[in-house]
């Protein structure tokens, strides 16, 4: 744990520190994107229909594609619980916004 705790404070003031931060930024923008872009596809865009659209983003995409990396990782399946649930709530919010303005 210590040497963990070391290499993170190596890395302070670095682009270490802050690039995980802008492609997770980078990769949410897109995926906004492409999400409005699906809804804009399937007909009027509605609160109801981007959130619907999102959650079915969701399971068909996101949460078997963790799913089968959790397994593969040998990781605790809690885990692909937790980032479920995790997306779950990125997704809904990102499709209350895109329905909302109206792509």
């Amino acid at each position: 744990m210590e040497a963990f705790k070391a290499e993170q404070a190596a890395y302070k003031g670095t682009i270490h520190a802050w690039l995980p931060f802008a492609l997770a930024l980078l990769a949410e923008l897109v995926m906004a994107y492409v999400l409005a872009g699906m809804v804009g596809h399937l007909g009027a865009v509605t609160i109801r229909s981007a959130v619907i659209s999102g959650l079915f983003v969701w399971a068909g995409f996101m949460v078997t594609t963790m799913l089968v990396n959790n397994a593969f990782a040998g990781a605790r399946y809690m885990l692909t619980v937790i980032n479920s649930g995790h997306w779950l709530v990125v997704i809904i919010v990102m499709g209350l916004v895109i329905g909302w303005m109206g792509v």
